[in-house]
């Protein structure tokens, strides 16, 4: 009886094992789509489009924005790759700026931190992504940290 059992324990193991990582992946949404600022509101002339696409542990981001006026006026068109649960990825301008970021899952949430590194001062953000039940909104929560202070902020898309 015993080397019955001791033969099917591993198998028992390894068919949970699979489970709990079947489990993981399908509690993570997937936030692959086409996404529109809807919140904050913006002007009736300005837009926020974001391109993403998430395949296993690579999320690409594809930023394209137009603002008409007022703080932070003009276009933003930019694409960036990152790699969920990979080392921080880390840069230096030529201003001397040291950049850190790195994207985990904490949940069926994605998480990024960035830490910027200027001189003595350092400025944390942290920006946590959620999706909503139908799938139609992600919510981008930010906190950012820095010897100002701390702000928090909130965007919503919605999925197009």
């Amino acid at each position: 009886m015993q080397t019955c059992l001791s033969r099917k324990l591993p198998l028992v193991f390894l068919m949970l094992s699979l489970a709990a990582v079947a489990w993981a992946a399908q509690s993570r949404p997937n936030f692959s789509g086409t996404w529109s600022q809807i919140e904050p509101e913006l002007g009736p002339e300005d837009t926020h489009v974001e391109r993403i696409d998430l395949h296993d542990s690579t999320l690409k981001i594809k930023v394209k924005a137009q603002f008409s006026g007022g703080v932070g006026w003009g276009a933003l068109n930019r694409e960036h790759t990152y790699t969920i649960g990979g080392p921080a990825e880390t840069s230096t301008d030529r201003d001397g700026r040291s950049r850190s970021i790195i994207v985990t899952w904490d949940g069926p949430a994605l998480v990024f931190v960035r830490t910027t590194q200027e001189g003595a001062n350092t400025t944390t953000e942290r920006e946590v992504w959620s999706m909503s039940e139908d799938g139609k909104k992600l919510t981008k929560w930010r906190q950012t940290t820095s010897w100002k202070g701390t702000q928090r902020g909130r965007t919503v898309l919605e999925r197009r």
